[in-house]
């Protein structure tokens, strides 16, 4: 995690402001603190002392991409995009991971995932005294080909052993594994064929591979969908769908289709697009930062304008509406098959009936509409896309 001591800091501000007033003394004081794209990419293209047409093409981008990138400030919507930019610079994987997060909010490399496992390898390779011009985002690519031909049951050798990789038993095992045992293991391959032997011990070839990457992050929202589907179901007393919540929520589908491809096809939402989600489902800011991390992102980030407020919004919740976290904890509890989950709701139920936690008095409405009414009143533009599937 790349937070400053600054940054903490930050966030300790934003959640002791009392009301929009502060809020807004404090967005103006850190204002040149905020992370801004338009900036941060602009500084990378000057300190690679390039032009816009010769950087293009280190990294296989267009030039007209580079340029939108840096004199209109255009969000990227590629993540690979972003990728070849980071290795075109000449960036570690830690480096890369923070343009992942600055650059559109995707999620860092996965070393569980086959393309990202490829660029974390070859990463590692030039770090550690490969050749710059060979360890670049085309081997990574050329490394993920040579893995499908594997799952397809082509003979792969490294050109001294003539060894065929078979696939290893027990895959379902290995993809249930920590990241961090995983990262581990990656960082001990030194050749293309201890790599493929790491992609094939791990299970990470094949379709199969794409539904199980993220299954914590999946189960984590569907706990949270369950939740709230029993209590619309309880209101209405009748039976609700997902798609008729998500159709309530008037989202034109976009939720749906982000749990479906995460499902189906491990595809990530957006981080912005993903805390909406979050909010949606009622989350507090552990619980977001929970979901976060299953993700492969941070936690709610403070030198982020948007987040800023954000991080302001969920703590004064907290403080306000301690009710809402007992709630999702005892519901939680209910559905969840993850024991850490389970643990984790256990302990907050304890600590509430301990101390004895009462509710504000006044009406409470649900939070989604309680952070639109926050982002309104600040005019954030900044927060358009999230109010826009908030509302």
């Amino acid at each position: 995690m790349w937070s400053s001591t600054e940054t903490v800091m930050m966030e300790q501000e934003a959640g002791c402001c009392q009301d929009g007033s502060d809020l807004r003394r404090l967005l103006a004081r850190h204002h040149d603190d905020y992370v801004q794209w338009h900036q941060y990419v602009n500084r990378l293209v000057l300190e690679s002392g390039l032009s816009y047409r010769k950087l293009a093409e280190k990294c296989g981008l267009s030039k007209t991409t580079l340029r939108d990138w840096c004199v209109r400030g255009t969000i990227p919507k590629s993540r690979d995009s972003l990728i070849k930019f980071g290795f075109g610079l000449g960036m570690t994987a830690a480096q890369i991971n923070r343009l992942l997060m600055y650059g559109g909010g995707f999620h860092r490399l996965y070393p569980r995932d086959l393309s990202d496992a490829a660029c974390i390898f070859v990463l590692n390779l030039r770090q550690n005294g490969g050749d710059y011009q060979e360890c670049d985002y085309s081997l990574a690519m050329s490394l993920c080909c040579d893995a499908q031909r594997m799952n397809d049951g082509g003979a792969l050798d490294d050109g001294r052993s003539g060894t065929v990789l078979e696939r290893s038993v027990g895959d379902e095992d290995h993809s249930d594994m920590e990241t961090q045992v995983a990262m581990n293991r990656l960082a001990l391959v030194n050749n293309r064929q201890e790599f493929l032997e790491f992609v094939n011990s791990m299970g990470l070839w094949g379709r199969d591979a794409q539904g199980k990457r993220y299954r914590r992050l999946v189960a984590y929202l569907q706990d949270f969908i369950d939740v709230r589907l029993r209590e619309r179901s309880r209101q209405e007393d009748m039976a609700v769908s997902w798609h008729g919540l998500a159709r309530d929520w008037g989202s034109n589908g976009e939720l749906e289709k982000m749990m479906s491809c995460l499902k189906h096809r491990g595809m990530v939402p957006r981080r912005d697009r993903l805390i909406a989600l979050g909010l949606r489902l009622e989350m507090t800011m552990p619980e977001l930062n929970v979901m976060l991390d299953y993700a492969g992102m941070e936690g709610l980030y403070a030198r982020d304008k948007l987040e800023c407020v954000l991080i302001y919004a969920l703590q004064n919740v907290e403080l306000s509406h301690p009710e809402i976290a007992f709630d999702n904890a005892l519901q939680l509890q209910q559905v969840s098959k993850d024991p850490s989950v389970r643990r984790q709701c256990l302990r907050l139920i304890e600590e509430y009936m301990e101390r004895s936690y009462r509710e504000e008095d006044g009406d409470w409405t649900e939070l989604s509409q309680y952070i639109c009414g926050i982002l309104e009143e600040l005019d954030l533009p900044e927060g358009e896309v999230l109010l826009d599937m908030l509302r």
